[in-house]
Formats: C-alpha cells, sequence, structure tokens
C-alpha cells in the first residue's frame, strides 16, 4: 500500500471519528453537512487514487469548513452545561486545531498526484518539452 493511501485513510479514519463524537450532541445540521461532505470527498480520493479533483475539492472544503467550525463553536459554546455536551464540544475542538495539520497532508497528496497551482504555467499540450526558436531554413537554393 502505498504511503498517501495509508495517510488518507488515516485522515478519513480521525476525521470520521471526531465527527461522530462531536455529532453526538444537538450541533447544527449545517455543521454534520460540512463534516460529511469532507468525508465524503476523503472517501472520493481514497476510492480514485491517481485523480488529484477529490484531494483539491476537500482540501477548499476543510478550508472553507475552519472559518464555519470558528462561528460555530463561538455561537455555541455557552449553550450546553451538561457533560455530554462538553465532550462534543470538545471534540469539534480537536478536529478544527488538526484540521490545518491534515490540510498540509491533503496538500502534499494533492502535489503528489499531479495537481496544478492556480497561476502555474503549463503548456496547451501538457507536454514538459521547452519549444526554442530557431531561424528560419533557406528553402531557396542559391544560383
Amino acid at each position: 500500500m502505498q504511503a498517501p493511501q495509508v495517510s488518507l485513510k488515516v485522515i478519513f479514519t480521525v476525521h470520521f471519528v471526531l465527527t461522530v463524537w462531536s455529532g453526538m450532541c444537538v450541533f447544527p445540521t449545517s455543521y454534520l453537512l460540512t463534516q460529511g461532505v469532507i468525508l465524503a470527498f476523503e472517501f472520493w480520493a481514497i476510492v480514485n487514487s491517481e485523480n488529484p479533483e477529490p484531494i483539491q475539492m476537500g482540501l477548499l472544503t476543510q478550508l472553507v469548513s475552519i472559518v464555519l467550525d470558528i462561528v460555530m463553536i463561538s455561537v455555541h459554546s455557552n449553550n450546553y452545561n451538561y457533560s455530554l455536551a462538553r465532550f462534543c464540544l470538545a471534540m469539534a475542538v480537536i478536529n478544527l486545531i488538526i484540521k490545518p495539520f491534515t490540510g498540509f497532508v491533503l496538500y502534499r497528496i494533492y502535489q503528489e498526484r499531479g495537481g496544478t497551482q492556480p497561476g502555474q504555467y503549463e503548456n496547451i499540450d501538457q507536454r514538459n518539452e521547452i519549444e526554442t526558436a530557431s531561424p528560419h531554413e533557406i528553402i531557396d537554393k542559391v544560383p
């Protein structure tokens, strides 16, 4: 098994466990929807191991979810006082803390799969050859 596939499976498992534990409470549906979309993209990346597209979509969704998680945790942190809610909130915070690290790993896997960054120059025909200009050949023979 390749190292990126193992990394993806570990990331998926950690996010899955933390999402389940943080979802045991009465958090908004938007939180579970966002986490579910991230898990779906990570699962798609595991199944489709050659394509950089699922990694890119998962990485973008994860970046957006960091902001959404901060808002959700800050809004709902004072609403619950019982121990299960504190546990769920703690798991959501841990999930939020590990997202930049897993995002970095996802970005490295994205680069290994051949993903390109915006603004990076690519040849139209997708070759890695550098074409150089040469002077025109003289077609007519000199008399």
